[in-house]
């Protein structure tokens, strides 16, 4: 009895002993996992602030760069219209100071208003003035294909707006010039009937002479001098009209220079035509494009659904033939 007494607290000590041990290792392995979860949270925190601060510091850079093209673009812009104006009244200054022209009719039925030549100047230098911040942000903006396109067609039709009002500007030049023209055939015509009238004065003079001749001869000095006199007027008239020559070759001259011009503007009128005509069909291509593309996703949704459609029959196909075999067993048995 003693022994068995003995041999059961040696088992019931041995039980606690390993029911201590284990609560031990227990305590232990919580503790190093506890130890194990904070340091995995302490990095993940850590982590987690050096992505945000990257994040903030991307996106300032980003804010400061985006401000400081923004202020570029709008510098040069503000800039360029502040010399364009500038330019635009000195030129009309100097105009009014030195060509005080007189407001001119357009000779067209569809623009019966009087404009004058300073007001197609202006309309002419803030049509540049459109085309310059055009091209500004065409070199210093990032855009994308279909809206550098619709600019550029936009610019071409500015373009095309100038060559017009260039093409009127000459227009008005010209009949300007045929105005001048016919002033000066009036003056040459004035002066050719002045000469006969010289003429014809000369010889009644000459007939004078040759009457008074016999009469008198104290005359004879005064009517020399009369005749001196005249000749110096035909002098003088005939520079008159070799001026009046020269200056009808030289508006010959710029008619000449005009039509040349007229001519040039024309071919080039014809290429921004053919541009814009070149860019409207690329236009319609890449219409064409998407349009293709649409069709062949549906056509792709189609093929999709025919797909399940055989496979949901493929199925019912297998499903008929198990019941059907399960039918025969159960005949069969």
């Amino acid at each position: 009895m003693a022994a068995a007494a003995t041999d059961a607290a040696a088992s019931d000590a041995a039980d606690t002993a390993a029911s201590a041990s284990t609560a031990a290792t227990t305590t232990t392995t919580t503790t190093t996992n506890t130890a194990t979860a904070a340091a995995t949270d302490a990095t993940a925190d850590t982590a987690t602030a050096a992505a945000a601060a990257t994040t903030a510091s991307t996106a300032a850079s980003t804010t400061t760069t985006t401000t400081t093209t923004t202020a570029t673009v709008g510098g040069a812009a503000t800039a360029t219209t502040g010399l364009v104006l500038l330019l635009l009244l000195l030129i009309l200054l100097l105009l009014q100071q030195l060509l005080p022209l007189p407001p001119v009719r357009l000779p067209l039925p569809l623009l019966p208003v009087s404009l004058t030549l300073p007001l197609l100047l202006l309309l002419l230098l803030l049509l540049l003035l459109l085309l310059l911040l055009l091209l500004l942000l065409l070199l210093l903006l990032p855009l994308p294909l279909l809206l550098l396109l619709l600019l550029l067609l936009l610019l071409l039709l500015l373009l095309l707006l100038l060559l017009l009002l260039l093409l009127l500007l000459l227009l008005l030049l010209l009949l300007l010039l045929l105005l001048l023209l016919l002033l000066l055939l009036l003056l040459l015509l004035l002066l050719l009937l002045l000469l006969l009238l010289l003429l014809l004065l000369l010889l009644l003079l000459l007939l004078l002479l040759l009457l008074l001749l016999l009469l008198r001869l104290l005359l004879l000095l005064l009517l020399l001098l009369l005749l001196l006199l005249l000749l110096l007027l035909l002098l003088l008239l005939l520079l008159l009209l070799l001026l009046l020559l020269l200056l009808l070759l030289l508006l010959l001259q710029l008619l000449l220079l005009l039509l040349l011009l007229l001519l040039l503007l024309l071919l080039l009128l014809l290429l921004l035509l053919l541009i814009i005509i070149i860019i409207i069909i690329m236009l319609l291509l890449l219409l064409l494009l998407l349009s293709l593309l649409l069709l062949l996703l549906l056509l792709l949704l189609l093929l999709l659904l025919l797909l399940q459609l055989i496979l949901l029959l493929q199925q019912l196909v297998l499903m008929l033939l198990l019941v059907l075999l399960v039918l025969l067993l159960h005949c069969y048995l």
